[in-house]
C-alpha cells in the first residue's frame, strides 16, 4: 500500500509542477518522499525521477528547486546540504 500511495503522490506532484504550482508540488512531492522511504523498491525510486525532472526545470521557483534537491538526495541516498 505504500508502494503504491508512494506512487501516486509522486505523479500528483509532478502534474502539480507542469501545471504552475511549485508550493503544491514540494507538498505533495515531500508527501512521497515520505511514503517513499517506508518501502526497500527500485521502482519507487525510479518513478520518483520524472517528478525530479520535472521539478529541474524550473530554477527560478524556490519550491521546485527544493523538490528537486530533495527527490535527488532520496534517489541518490546522499544528503544535498
Amino acid at each position: 500500500m505504500a508502494r503504491s500511495r508512494s506512487l501516486c503522490l509522486a505523479m500528483l506532484a509532478t502534474g502539480h509542477v507542469l501545471g504552475g504550482d511549485g508550493d503544491q508540488a514540494l507538498s505533495v512531492g515531500i508527501q512521497a518522499i515520505e511514503s517513499a522511504e517506508t518501502v526497500k523498491s527500485v521502482r519507487t525510486k525510479d518513478r520518483l525521477r520524472p517528478l525530479e525532472r520535472a521539478a529541474a526545470k524550473h530554477p527560478d521557483d524556490a519550491a521546485c528547486r527544493t523538490l528537486s534537491e530533495a527527490v535527488t538526495s532520496f534517489v541518490t541516498g546522499r544528503d544535498q546540504t
